[in-house]
């Protein structure tokens, strides 16, 4: 290479290429430059690592530095002056930052939780039903269905849906953050709306629903954003679906799962039948028999809707009595009753067929029907069916019985026991003689045709045709418009009593026998309680008596409900025929005795 000289000086070219068709070293006054052989673009150039102070620096070099490497040095003012971080000039950059770093947190208020806060969505309005089994659509596209047939699941009808809210209740639940990132509303997989969060966002239109994006902590703003999302109106499809919220700059929510049910409406109970399994013993009264023990009854019917993709937990079919308490609710849930377990999916029609009813009650005098019920998710369906159903068990309660009616009049040293039905002719006033063995009732005899009836614990007009009740009984269809029963107590030294009635009926009468026929003429020995008491002596039309009939004080019998106190006046069962007293009613079409007692005089 030939030497140049300028100006005493020896050395080469100002551009020179290395090698034909290389790069160029290009020199000047303040720098060497390394070019294509063009001179127009500048190429790389490499070295080792630097040794000396002067050595020129590589990347690589350059890469492997830290800021533990570097000390801050001394500053402009010659001296890191003294403050809340101790500093000097050998303090590495990193340990410098890392103080400061250390100071700004204690200053800086805390930032809400990084969305969704541990938080986890639930479906609004969503209640539970058991899954059906059978292919139940999957419309999750990918999910991980959390439940399979026969467990609990989120179930809903609706064709859109709404969730629960992420984010604080104005006190506690804050999460962030509210000013990067966005916040997307996700169904079944995918996003279906989106919201870019930039600070004091707001969106109320969409499924998804951003409100609340406030500077956090209020007291002291300028630092995050917190902020409240909800989904609200995703479409819902037939079966399962799920939903979730995502914050590209956090994490999302878990998926919440539910199943969207087509059945929106409660069973349809029809065709409903009952019919005697086991008569078990029966009791009578007024020659009805009635159901006591043992007794039990099959029943069947029809239901529609009882599951869609869902079904009820708990009881699906199920029987109650209709009044009086005549038997225990009675129910079947999935496995029982001929249903499966778990039940089908879309089974919209199905026959429950002869399905027991056991007659278990215990102290009762009633009568009722069966109420069929079937349920699902949407609610359940009733249908009251079969013939009426009598049953007579333990007591009668308040009810009527007519070998048992209480007496709660005080004995005297005489005697203490209740009141029962006696027979008796037709007629307001008959004229048979009462002895204590006389006139003695059988419940389970044939009754005449004016002989009302005590039936399922009711005094009662009975024109029943009970060949068409279970168990089944008599027709009294033909029996007459107006009905009686006598009822006989005995006590001494009575003179007056009370006569406790909740009813209706035509008329009512009193008698001691073998006294108070002396002093009537008309009646039969028979006292009329819709008259008054005269108010002296002893009621009666002869023999001396007060010339009326009525023994009715402070107030007549009305036909109605009440207490009403009958009077014998100077008379007094001590001397009665046995000390008996006899109590007789009338009852027209339709009257009826449900609660009835002789009690101690209020007057």
């Amino acid at each position: 290479m030939a030497n140049v000289k300028n100006f005493g000086l020896e050395g080469v070219a100002s551009s020179v290429q290395l090698g034909k068709g290389n790069a160029t070293l290009q020199g000047s006054t303040a720098r060497i430059t390394a070019m294509d052989p063009t001179g127009a673009t500048l190429v790389n150039v490499q070295a080792a690592n630097p040794v000396q102070a002067q050595d020129v620096v590589t990347m690589n070099y350059l890469d492997s530095q830290t800021g533990m490497t570097f000390n801050l040095g001394t500053p402009t003012d010659n001296g890191l002056a003294s403050g809340a971080v101790p500093l000097t000039s050998a303090t590495t950059v990193t340990n410098a930052v890392d103080k400061l770093n250390e100071i700004l947190g204690k200053l800086v208020p805390t930032s809400p939780a990084t969305f969704p806060g541990g938080q986890t969505l639930t479906v609004t309005g969503a209640g539970s039903a058991l899954l059906a089994s059978g292919a139940v659509p999957d419309n999750t596209s990918g999910g991980t269905l959390p439940a399979v047939a026969g467990a609990t699941v989120s179930r809903v009808t609706a064709a859109t849906v709404s969730s629960s809210t992420i984010g604080d209740n104005g006190t506690t639940g804050f999460v962030g953050p509210g000013d990067s990132g966005t916040v997307q509303a996700l169904v079944n997989g995918s996003v279906v709306d989106s919201q870019v969060m930039t600070g004091g966002v707001s969106k109320a239109s969409g499924v998804l629903r951003i409100s609340n994006d406030n500077a956090y902590p209020a007291a002291t703003p300028g630092f995050w954003y917190s902020f409240r999302s909800t989904i609200n109106g995703a479409t819902a499809t037939q079966g399962w679906n799920r939903l979730s919220l995502n914050d590209t700059a956090a994490s999302a929510t878990p998926d919440v799962y539910f199943v969207r049910d087509n059945i929106t409406t409660a069973p349809v109970v029809s065709s409903g039948t009952v019919a005697q399994n086991a008569a078990g013993t029966l009791a009578y009264s007024s020659s009805v028999p009635h159901y006591n023990t043992g007794a039990s009854l099959v029943a069947s019917f029809n239901a529609t809707n009882i599951a869609g993709e869902t079904y009820s937990s708990g009881n699906i079919l199920s029987f109650s009595p209709s009044a009086g308490g005549i038997f225990g609710t009675q129910g079947f849930a999935a496995g029982a009753g001929g249903l499966s377990n778990p039940v089908a999916r879309q089974t919209t029609t199905f026959a429950a067929t002869n399905l027991p009813i056991n007659l278990n009650a215990t102290n009762v005098f009633a009568s009722g029907r069966v109420i069929g019920s079937a349920t699902n998710p949407s609610g359940t369906g009733t249908s009251t069916f079969g013939p009426t159903i009598l049953v007579m068990n333990g007591t009668a309660g308040s009810g009527v019985y007519e070998l048992n009616i209480p007496v709660t009049i005080a004995a005297n040293g005489g005697p203490s026991s209740n009141g029962a039905r006696i027979t008796m002719s037709t007629g307001n006033n008959p004229s048979d003689v009462v002895t204590l063995t006389s006139n003695t009732w059988t419940s389970s005899s044939s009754i005449n045709a004016w002989d009302a009836t005590v039936v399922a614990g009711v005094l009662q007009n009975d024109v029943n045709n009970y060949s068409t009740f279970l168990p089944a009984g008599p027709n009294l269809s033909s029996h007459n418009a107006t009905q009686y029963v006598t009822l006989m107590f005995q006590r001494t030294a009575v003179s007056k009593f009370n006569i406790a009635v909740t009813g209706t009926y035509a008329g009512m009468w009193v008698q001691m026998p073998g006294l108070t026929t002396q002093y009537t003429a008309t009646a039969n020995g028979w006292y009329n309680m819709f008259a008054p008491y005269n108010g002296s002596g002893k009621p009666g039309d002869t023999n001396g008596a007060n010339g009326s009939l009525g023994c009715a004080l402070a107030g007549n019998a009305t036909g109605s409900s009440g207490s009403f106190t009958c009077t014998f006046g100077t008379l007094s069962s001590t001397n009665s025929a046995n000390n008996i007293v006899l109590v007789r009613f009338a009852l027209t079409a339709g009257q009826t005795i449900s609660a009835l007692s002789f009690i101690t005089s209020t007057n």
